[in-house]
Parts: C-alpha cells; structure tokens; sequence
C-alpha cells in the first residue's frame, strides 16, 4: 500500500538518523565497520539520560541485543504465519486461527477439510490440545492416522526403555558375568552411552531384532491392548475411562521418552559421558564446562 516516494522517503529518514544523528560508523562512509569499544552504544543515552555506569550500561545494552534477537524471531514468525493465513496476528487469535495447518483455514483449507478430523482422537489432551503444527493430517484418511499412531507408540515403547536403560546401569549396576562369553564381552564393559552400540556383537543384534520381531507378530491382534499390568493375560479386561485413561498415559509417557531420548544422545555426542556422569561431574551444560569434546 506504501508507494515508491513513501518507502524512499522512510529510507531516508531512517539514514539520516544513523549517519547524522547517531553517527553510526558501521553504516557507511571513512569509518566503515569501526564499532568501537562498545557496539551499540552511539551516547544518546537512554531516555535522554547517558548512562555513566559502565555495569548499568552493559545491563541496558545486553537487554537490547536480546530483546532485538526474540523481536527477529518473532516478525520471521509474524511473516510466515500472514504469508499463509492471509491475517494479520490479532485476526489469527480472534478466530482462534492459531495453526495455519490444522484448523481447516489458510493455506491447507481445502485439504483439511477433506482429510480426517483427528481432534477428538485419544492424545488430543492439555496443555496442547490437538498438536499438529506441521499438519500432517491435513492430507491424511482415518488408516493413515490409524498407522501413524501405531509408529508412535512404537517408538514411545522403545524410548521408554532406552531412557532407561541410559541410566539405570550406572544406578544400581550391572549384571555379572559375560554378555557374550564367545566374545569376552561382559556385561560391565557395555557402556550407558551411544557407545554401546558398538560394544553389541552382531549375533546380539540379530538377537534383539528376532526378539522384537517376535513380540511384534505375537501382538498383532491386540497391539495397543498388552492387558494391566502388562503381559499378565490381562488383555481386553480395562474398560472404559479406566482404559482410556491408561492408554492416555502411555502415549503421553512415550512422547516424553522420545524427547528425553532425543536430548540423552545429544548430551552424550556432544559431552562423551553417560546421563548419570554428567549429574555426577556437575556438567549439565556440555559447552561450558569443559568436558565437551573438542577436535
């Protein structure tokens, strides 16, 4: 709506403040890129009042610099959401358009509505509600949710015993004697790290697959109804809300185990040690405290 003399105009304005107002060497000019002790700092003051503290002014221009950085990210945000809703940020919250994906309005509007409605479904729970932010249901039948949902029980399943196989060893120890006596391999040499994987031997791996693979022909039938507690030929006997609410659990359970997973291998790629020896050595943070491995 602004026309080519307004944006000139506005760009004008806007040079004349930094070149003549602020003095900005780092805009243009002879002192091009000479930032000075003090990025950011062009002694206007704050307000009209020049800080003299140099620890009050470092507080004010690293608020400046953060506000600056969620403030980019925010109209990046503000940007994409309009480019595919055609709203502005107030309309989005009015109508409660908040996912451009998977409320049947914006840019997958037609697709949506002729996808399936997985809102009601058992996982749609607070505080997210239904979550789906990159609106895979958008193109999606009811068969597609169906195996979607089975993936993520899966992968919730085996996270859930990774996570805890990441730190219960190094709790409450290891099982004694040999995890391959072919091998030599004791149970005490295999780490509770990523490192593990390649302490397995092969035939161990074919094993756990054959295994897997068992348990998951076995259960076929009744692959989200294992019976409570588990395995105890229990199946079919949990009924309604009592059901419900177990299997809410599971599935809420096992989206935390897969970031928790997620989060335990980074920390471990990124520090070398376990879960537990991180919590042990105080290095929570793998960047500053000096463990992080280094090329």
């Amino acid at each position: 709506k602004v026309p080519l003399e307004g944006w000139l105009q506005i760009l004008l304005v806007a040079g004349l403040i930094e070149t003549q107002l602020f003095k900005d060497q780092s805009f243009g000019g002879p002192g091009f890129a000479k930032y000075g002790a003090e990025p950011g700092n062009f002694g206007t003051g704050y307000w009209g009042r020049r800080i003299k503290d140099p620890v009050e002014r470092r507080l004010k221009l690293t608020t400046e610099l953060n506000n600056g950085r969620l403030a980019m990210i925010a109209m990046a945000g503000l940007l994409i959401q309009n480019g595919l809703t055609g709203q502005s940020p107030i309309e989005q919250w009015q109508s409660g358009h908040i996912s451009p994906f998977n409320d049947g309005q914006g840019f997958f509007a037609v697709a949506r509505r002729a996808g399936y409605d997985a809102s009601k479904e058992l996982g749609a729970c607070p505080p997210l509600g239904y979550w789906d932010p990159f609106g895979m249901m958008a193109f999606q039948d009811k068969e597609k949710f169906e195996r979607n949902r089975m993936l993520e029980l899966k992968h919730g399943r085996i996270c859930m015993a990774a996570a805890i196989g990441m730190f219960v060893p190094d709790l409450f120890g290891r099982f004694p004697g040999y995890l391959s006596p072919s091998e030599g391999l004791k149970f005490s040499d295999v780490p509770s790290t990523i490192d593990a994987i390649y302490k397995v031997p092969t035939l161990g791996w074919l094993q756990i697959f054959a295994f897997a693979g068992a348990l998951e022909a076995k259960n076929l039938a009744f692959p989200r109804d294992y019976g409570w507690p588990a395995f105890f030929g229990q199946v079919g006997k949990l009924k309604g809300p009592e059901r419900e609410k177990k299997l809410l659990a599971e599935i809420n359970n096992g989206r935390l185990a897969m970031v928790a997973m997620a989060a335990i291998v980074a920390q471990n790629g990124a520090t070398g040690q376990s879960i537990v020896e991180q919590f042990s050595s105080g290095n929570l943070n793998p960047f500053v405290g000096g463990y992080a491995r280094k090329e």
